[in-house]
């Protein structure tokens, strides 16, 4: 899907997933060097043939984001990174305003409505960052809420893991993977 949607949250998403998968898998594997070195050989090989295979592309999508982070800077949000970056902004803002239980999504969108910036929030019905809007219309609890929801599978997937079958173990793998791609 990385590769067909060609977007920088699928290859983040990627990157995140793989990196604790990873770290999982070394885990079960009880950090032997062997195992260690054999993660990072893997890793370094498909991240060169991912790398070398869509180069333009990535160089693309790189410069992009390159240059729309620089038109923030400038002043100018209303580029694609410029949107979320105001919405985290916002997000950061009505959360802090309303820290313990939020605002609620009725009041969040009143204040949107009302927010002074160079780009326009009003047609997003979500901030682009779970934690973040989670955040802005729950307040902590709410964020605390999400957590749970992720953290709690997480470790729910983990009970067992020593006397696992190789069956059991690539089901509690996808399971991981699921939730970890998700957040």
């Amino acid at each position: 899907t990385t590769l067909l949607s060609e977007t920088r949250g699928s290859f983040f998403a990627l990157a995140w997933a793989l990196f604790f998968l990873g770290l999982l898998s070394l885990r079960r594997r009880h950090l032997k060097l062997r195992s260690v070195v054999l993660s990072a050989l893997i890793a370094a090989i498909a991240a060169t043939l991912f790398w070398l295979g869509n180069v333009e592309m990535i160089s693309a999508r790189f410069a992009q984001a390159q240059q729309d982070i620089a038109l923030y800077e400038a002043g100018k949000a209303d580029t694609s990174i410029g949107a979320r970056f105001e919405m985290w902004r916002f997000a950061w803002q009505e959360g802090s305003s309303y820290p313990l239980i939020g605002p609620g999504t009725a009041q969040l969108n009143v204040d949107k409505d009302g927010w002074r910036s160079a780009a326009d929030l009003a047609p997003f019905g979500h901030l682009h960052n779970e934690f973040l809007d989670a955040f802005a219309r729950r307040g902590l609890l709410g964020l605390a809420a999400v957590l749970y929801l992720f953290l709690v599978p997480l470790w729910l997937y983990r009970r067992g893991e020593e006397r696992d079958s190789p069956d059991a173990a690539a089901l509690r793998l996808a399971g991981r993977a699921q939730v970890l791609l998700y957040s």
